[in-house]
């Protein structure tokens, strides 16, 4: 699989000064993420929109000094999939002194727009292979303080996006180890022919330490799937004698990443 070209462009924070103003009859901030295909590529446009009479103010913690609020909130903005291509995230930093303040004008909104291929969505910050071509499914996340020492936490609605131009379910990209026979190098991870996994699909699960292993799928049940398991990757220098996989890990999808038909 070749490396994607991922794009963020950031459009400025706009009021209804520049748009019709935004009306409904819910005052609750909420997120629109539209999802467009065209020559080939995916366009992923989000919104933060303030339908409320009074401003949203948000407090920036994490915000570089004179950072706008549009890059600030491609920061925090978070993609999920379904089904699953990369561990939950958001991004967390220290507590500078005093934060920064960002309003949405009542009746505003903040636009931000992303590009992708079908090979790669890079949430803000973090890289995410998609785990096979497949109809996913995708929404956008938002998780920031605002004023009054309370959190915003809201989603948009899931929309359609498919990898490859296939309409077909797509193998799940991530799992959990459930089960470890270090005698027989063998692992069993929560996934399996429900989430289109097959033998010889291979994940890869980190110790969290600097060494990861390799699973390679043997058998496969409607959702689990037995593994045999090796030592992967080591950071030179590290002479701790690594221990075997432990029940609970992560594993991401590495391979059988073939195309399917559509």
């Amino acid at each position: 699989m070749r490396n994607a070209l991922f794009f963020v462009t950031m459009i400025g924070a706009t009021s209804s000064c520049a748009r019709s103003p935004v009306t409904s009859k819910d005052d609750n901030p909420r997120l629109e993420l539209t999802v467009t295909e065209r020559d080939g590529r995916h366009y992923l446009d989000v919104r933060l929109v303030n339908p409320a009479e009074s401003a949203l103010v948000l407090r920036g913690w994490d915000a570089l000094e004179g950072e706008p609020l549009p890059k600030w909130l491609k920061r925090k903005l978070d993609f999920e999939t379904n089904p699953p291509v990369a561990p939950t995230h958001y991004q967390t930093a220290g507590r500078p002194r005093p934060p920064a303040v960002y309003r949405v004008a009542p009746g505003g909104s903040v636009d931000l727009a992303w590009e992708t291929d079908d090979e790669l969505l890079t949430a803000p910050g973090y890289p995410v292979r998609w785990s096979s071509p497949g109809l996913f499914r995708i929404r956008a996340r938002l998780h920031v303080d605002i004023i009054g020492g309370q959190i915003l936490a809201i989603a948009s609605r899931w929309q359609g996006f498919s990898v490859g131009g296939s309409t077909r379910p797509p193998k799940a990209g991530v799992g959990t180890i459930i089960a470890v026979d270090a005698a027989a190098h063998v692992a069993v991870i929560g996934r399996g022919k429900d989430d289109q996994i097959a033998v010889g699909d291979r994940f890869l699960a980190s110790s969290g330490k600097a060494y990861s292993w390799d699973l390679e799928v043997l058998e496969t049940w409607a959702r689990e799937s037995r593994c045999a398991y090796r030592l992967g990757h080591v950071t030179p220098g590290f002479t701790d004698a690594p221990g075997p996989p432990r029940i609970g890990a992560q594993v991401e999808l590495v391979s059988g990443l073939a195309a399917s038909p559509p």
